[in-house]
């Protein structure tokens, strides 16, 4: 078991000038809206893909670790520190991979969630076709926020993965993250 909390993320992926074109609007009626609904698009992204789409850091509280460890929310860019009960770890760990980290030696708390690593991950430029994921979620999620269109309801895609537009979904396939 662990806790995992987003500390912070950098900036949105797309701007609110990038979203109004999409959504083919000019005026600014709907501003607080469309930016709300650009967050939660890139959010519900990063939920189905199980990854990190711009930087951001992440906060991961377990009570031990050992050898190689897949850290949520890929591509890792940089551990940015670790403490187990409060007091900091300067070696012994490495960054393997945009997923993993290994561990030389056990870290184990000796309270509950005691072993805390904190994390960067994401993507410094975020990849065009992440991005045009964002934007069809978003028009997707402003034309049907009132609820859920009637077609909807009988599309194979939308049990496969509720509430997600088809193209969204294929777009985020290749970058979605499967569980070890």
């Amino acid at each position: 078991m662990f806790d995992l909390e987003r500390v912070s993320v950098s900036a949105e992926p797309v701007t609110l000038a990038e979203a109004k074109l999409h959504l083919k609007i000019d005026h600014s009626d709907e501003d607080e809206l469309i930016t709300a609904l650009i967050t939660a698009a890139r959010e519900f992204c990063e939920d189905y893909a199980r990854i990190s789409i711009p930087l951001q850091v992440w906060r991961l509280k377990l009570d031990s670790v050992d050898g190689i460890y897949y850290l949520p929310r890929p591509p890792i860019v940089a551990i940015q520190s670790i403490t187990v009960d409060d007091t900091e770890v300067t070696d012994g760990f490495r960054l393997i991979s945009e997923r993993a980290v290994y561990f030389e030696n056990p870290l184990t708390s000796t309270i509950p969630r005691g072993v805390m690593i904190e994390y960067q991950a994401g993507h410094a430029n975020v990849p065009a076709v992440l991005r045009q994921a964002i934007l069809m979620l978003l028009a997707y999620l402003y034309e049907s926020r009132q609820g859920e269109p009637a077609e909807v309801k009988y599309n194979v895609q939308a049990v496969l993965a509720p509430n997600m537009p088809a193209g969204v979904a294929a777009i985020l396939s290749r970058y979605r993250v499967h569980l070890i």
